[in-house]
């Protein structure tokens, strides 16, 4: 954390990056609402303009876990007596996960489960392969355990970078929302770790509440126009008002491709720059998944540690490279940073 303080205070963006951005062979605009045209980029003067709203995804962009989801369930479950492995744990996780999902989609919000809680504890007798919590006390007491485990800040952690980007956010009255795949229990997650300090529970937008998940368009319409009627009296969308939402997340498909084709600015967020766009090998016209019109351009920097794909999709691996992209590096009032 320190170091992140002293990163943001000591360094003024405009001293270290450019604005320079190298458009290509050709100047292209942007249809946002048109799928076909999700290889067009806006035609805008102003590259970086002052974000509308600055969307962040939760699981992997946020927080993450303290130590392996099957590691954790298993030690849960060992504490009470009873035996999984991690491995076969992780093997029958996903597979169950998705057969409930089948029969009880979207969290069972409209098959007849009273709540989410009976979701993920239908979930959880599956897993360990027990008697079914309404009729067991043991395994109420398991799934009862678990379902509090994981809403709290004892199975997750914030990223070091979290707290200091929505501080300065919120000093410049730029607008925080979490948009993110999950069900109602996300925002006591989101509680235990003080992320509800700098976002409202209202401006966090999950799809269970919305029923259209990313990388869904009508997913990042609904948060729009959820936002605009909330914030602005006015639910109408307009190209002018999406080119300057922003969405951040470390899922490519979902968070990077997704927004981009909704017609927001998508942010992919490679923390362990694993991806291609940190490779230093140009990548192949045919790789770029329709998001891209030619080889990445590099923004001027002197540690080329993200990447400036076009005026409306970045590659970053830290969030505290955002304050770079507008300006807001070392200008915030220091409350909470």
């Amino acid at each position: 954390m320190i170091r992140l303080v002293s990163e943001l205070s000591s360094v003024s963006s405009r001293n270290r990056f450019s604005r320079r951005f190298i458009r290509g062979l050709s100047s292209l605009v942007s249809e946002p609402f048109k799928i076909q045209n999700a290889r067009k980029m806006r035609d805008n003067s102003d590259v970086f303009a002052r974000p509308e709203i600055v969307s962040f995804d939760g699981f992997g962009t946020l927080y993450y876990p303290r130590k392996p989801v099957a590691e954790q369930y298993s030690d849960i479950a060992s504490s009470m007596g009873l035996k999984k492995s991690v491995e076969d744990i992780e093997r029958d996780f996903g597979v169950i996960y998705s057969e409930l999902q089948r029969e009880h989609h979207n969290y069972g919000k409209r098959s007849g489960l009273k709540s989410t809680d009976e979701w993920w504890s239908e979930l959880i007798v599956k897993l360990f392969g027990i008697p079914h919590y309404s009729k067991d006390d043991s395994s109420a007491k398991l799934c009862r355990k678990l379902l509090d485990h994981f809403t709290s800040d004892k199975a997750y952690a914030l990223y070091d970078d979290v707290i200091p980007v929505l501080s300065v956010l919120r000093d410049h009255d730029i607008s925080a929302v979490v948009a993110t795949n999950s069900d109602p229990r996300v925002l006591k997650i989101l509680q235990s770790l003080g992320v509800s300090n700098y976002i409202n529970d209202s401006d966090v937008y999950i799809s269970y509440e919305i029923d259209a998940a990313k990388p869904e368009k009508e997913f990042y319409d609904a948060i729009a126009k959820r936002y605009r009627s909330s914030h602005h009296s006015e639910r109408r969308l307009s190209s002018q008002f999406l080119e300057n939402c922003w969405h951040i997340g470390d899922d490519y498909d979902k968070d990077f491709l997704g927004a981009v084709r909704a017609g927001w600015n998508g942010v992919y967020l490679d923390r362990r720059r694993q991806s291609q766009f940190f490779s230093g090998k140009k990548i192949p016209v045919s790789q770029l998944d329709g998001c891209f019109t030619d080889q990445a351009q590099e923004l001027d920097s002197s540690d080329g540690d993200f990447h400036i794909i076009a005026n409306n999709r970045l590659v970053i691996s830290n969030l505290t490279q955002l304050l770079r992209v507008f300006d807001l590096e070392g200008e915030g009032r220091g409350e909470g940073v």
